[in-house]
Parts: structure tokens; sequence; C-alpha cells
């Protein structure tokens, strides 16, 4: 017989406790179900996140992504949502980085007073798994994220947050774990039309790729927590390709975009990501992204 000992038993009976009472209290509370669905365009300039112009390999991808389930009114103050995620993504060229995910979420989102100008905070949990045509990029995925949304006038709105993501893969090359700080300004330029920018801070690790030359620079290898014979890239492109991990790297992202709708629940929302990041052993690279996307909301 398997003991698991006081505090295990403790842990255990706090967590079915709290199951048992989050299930009681959704059974009484309001639900209605609603539906996200997004798809999207983008070209992505430095998809290996490389620093060399050789090493450099840009595509264009369309990704797809729904989101359905229960969102429950708990009283005057507080909501929370219970969503179900699938999605597909695929490369133009590097088709080996092609996949497909599915998964689940929780979000809470309260308010500790009503009013025009009341703070809305909103935390989330979300797990899901990824499975690529390149097996090295099998994934679980946990991402915790906490933010305060404040409007400031009729037209502006601030938002503030932090957010945690782990990878966790079948290849421990692509193993990250990653902490943000992010920014947001949203301007209600007309009805149907919005203006936003963002910044965020993210400090944690990367995974870059690089062509294997006979000078790939050793600094940057030493540098790397783990070094692997890329699979993608390599079918791909027909050479050598190593991925390398880098751990305390700091990633500094811009992004501006509009949003536009269209009709009842859709939008079209355009925006620009500019990203740097710098990393040890004097490593940074560029990458900008651009995406534009069909939002609905059912």
């Amino acid at each position: 017989m398997l003991y698991l000992g006081n505090q295990h038993t403790l842990f255990a009976k706090a967590i079915l406790t709290f199951l048992l009472l989050l299930v009681s209290t959704l059974t009484c509370a309001q639900s209605t179900w609603i539906g996200h669905f997004n798809a999207s365009v983008a070209h992505d300039d430095n998809l290996t996140q490389a620093e060399l112009k050789r090493d450099i390999a840009s595509d264009n991808r369309l990704d797809t992504q729904v989101r359905y389930g229960p969102r429950f009114i708990l009283n005057n103050f507080q909501s929370l949502s219970l969503n179900a995620i699938g999605g597909l993504q695929f490369h133009q060229e590097f088709s080996e980085l092609d996949q497909y995910h599915v998964g689940g979420e929780l979000i809470h989102r309260f308010q500790t007073r009503l009013g025009f100008s009341a703070p809305l905070y909103q935390s989330e949990l979300a797990i899901t798994n990824e499975w690529n045509d390149s097996e090295q990029r099998n994934a679980t995925q946990l991402k915790a994220q906490f933010f305060v949304t404040r409007r400031i006038t009729n037209r502006i709105s601030l938002t503030g947050g932090y957010e945690y993501k782990q990878r966790d893969t079948d290849s421990t090359v692509f193993d990250t774990r990653q902490h943000r700080l992010f920014g947001h300004l949203d301007y209600q330029l007309q009805s149907q039309v919005a203006l936003y920018t963002a910044y965020s801070f993210a400090q944690g690790d990367i995974t870059s790729t690089a062509l294997l030359w006979s000078d790939t620079p050793y600094k940057v290898l030493k540098a790397a927590d783990f070094v692997e014979e890329d699979q993608a890239f390599g079918r791909a492109r027909g050479n050598t390709w190593l991925s390398y991990r880098l751990g305390d790297v700091d990633t500094h992202a811009l992004v501006i975009g509009g949003n536009w709708g269209i009709g009842k629940g859709m939008a079209l929302d355009t925006s620009l990501v500019q990203a740097h990041a710098q990393a040890p052993a004097d490593n940074e690279y560029q990458r900008t992204i651009v995406r534009l996307a069909l939002l609905k909301r059912f």
C-alpha cells in the first residue's frame, strides 16, 4: 500500500474540497456559452531567432484557433470562464513546423467596485498539448497570466500585467521557461475603429537555430544550455542546422496595431511586432512579425 504522508494527504483533501466548492458554486451560477474564432496570416522575418544573416530564415504562416465554453456569472463583481481550445498552424516553406494543439483554460474576472473607472482584474491559467510534424517540438505548454485594465477616458484604456510561460517538449533544447511583464494602451478612434500599442519585457529561455558552419561561433555554443540538430530546418533546406537553447535572455517587444469592426461580433485586426533579444555571449537578434487577422465572437 502506497503511503502519501500527512502533508500529501492534507494537500489532496484541500484540492478535493476546492473542486467540490467550485462545482457547487458553478451549479448555482448563471452561465452563457461564448465562442471565439480567429484566423490570421503572418510574415516572420526571423523564424530562426538568429543573429547572423546567413542563419536567418523567414516564412509566411496561417494560424487558426477556436475557444469555446461557458462563462459563469458568480455575482455582480466576478465571473469565471472555462474554455476548450483547439488550433492549427501551417507554414509556407517550413512545413515541418506545422502543428495542431488542443487544451483548456480557466479565466477569472473580478472587480472590487462598480463604476466607469473601476479596474477590471483578470487571471488566466491555460494548458495546451501541441503536436508538430517535427516531433522534437511536440510540447505541453503551461501559461499563467494576471493583468488589470482601467478606463482612463471614454476613448483610452490602459492594461498592465505579468505572464509566466513554460514549455516541456520531446527534446530538451526546446524546453523553455519565461517571465514577461507587459503594458497596453488602447485608443477608441471611432465606434468601430480602435488603435493600440503595447510594450513587453521578457526574461528567460529562447531557442535559436543556425546553420552548421566550420566557423559557427564557439562562444555562442559554449554559452548554450543544450545543443541539438534541428529536424525541421534540416529537412526543409537539406543542410545541417543546429538548435541551441540560451538562458537569461532579455527580450524587448513593441507592438502597434489597429482593429476594425466589420459586422456583428466580427473584426479585422492588423499588427506589427518588433522584437529585440539580448542573450549571453553577446548574442542578439532582431525580429519583425506582420500579422492580419479575422476575429469572430459567437
